[in-house]
């Protein structure tokens, strides 16, 4: 408005007040946008960014290394001066929630459809996501789940109408191929095990396209059509493919 007017004759008479508030402690930081975010256009999903669990996930993620390593986004844009970085590497907050919210809470019919919703309830406390007690390691899995599914859409393996119910497939991946039950999301230890035999799978890109493709023969042979934009949000049918994928296991 200021811009718009700056040729007005009255311009000059307007006083703008201004807060500075200088601090090196991140949590004081992550407050004071907090408390402010109803004058700024920051993202509900960028908020939950600013925890030190998101701080400590990011660290998590820097620890993988080699030609599989995939990297954390916590603040939008905070790769695009890296050239050496892969796109198609970079996880983002939203993909984050839609692979872990698909793969370790089976909700692949409201990430698709209801993002908002997940977002909403997450801001709420009242979504399991990135709670300060849980392992790194299923958020770590599920976006190497989706950043290998990509890839092999990407490289044409897998027929690209198969992308609409991605998040489907990744929820049937961890049930199919899980070596044991899924262990409580806060237990470190025992996640890591689960995680780590589901990572050996995804790393191998032959298994991990055969167990992608079993994935998808679910789908075509449960009560389930992709093809269908109800089937697709519908928690009965994610239900459906849960219970036909767990009779047909092994």
């Amino acid at each position: 408005m200021l811009y718009n007017n700056k040729s007005g004759s009255n311009v000059q008479k307007v006083h703008i007040p201004i807060k500075l508030i200088a601090t090196t402690d991140d949590d004081v930081k992550t407050r004071i946008t907090l408390a402010t975010n109803n004058q700024t256009p920051i993202k509900k999903e960028q908020l939950a960014a600013l925890t030190a669990f998101q701080r400590t996930l990011e660290e998590y993620y820097n620890s993988y290394s080699g030609e599989d390593r995939i990297y954390y986004e916590r603040r939008a844009k905070q790769f695009n001066s890296d050239s050496s970085i892969l796109k198609t590497k970079i996880i983002t907050l939203p993909f984050q929630i839609k692979s872990f919210a698909s793969m370790f809470l089976n909700e692949p019919h409201n990430v698709t459809s209801f993002f908002g919703l997940i977002v909403r309830r997450l801001n709420e406390k009242k979504m399991p996501i990135f709670n300060e007690d849980h392992a790194f390691a299923p958020y770590y899995l599920s976006a190497f789940a989706y950043y290998k599914l990509e890839g092999q859409f990407r490289r044409n393996n897998i027929d690209r109408a198969y992308k609409k119910v991605k998040f489907h497939i990744l929820m049937l991946f961890r049930l199919l191929n899980e070596s044991e039950g899924l262990p409580p999301l806060n237990n470190q230890k025992k996640m890591e095990g689960y995680c780590g035999s589901l990572y050996t799978i995804l790393s191998d890109d032959a298994k991990s396209l055969k167990a992608f493709k079993k994935c998808i023969n679910i789908i075509d042979n449960a009560d389930f059509n992709m093809d269908d934009k109800q089937d697709l949000k519908l928690v009965s049918k994610t239900k459906n493919l849960v219970e036909y994928a767990l009779a047909n296991r092994g």
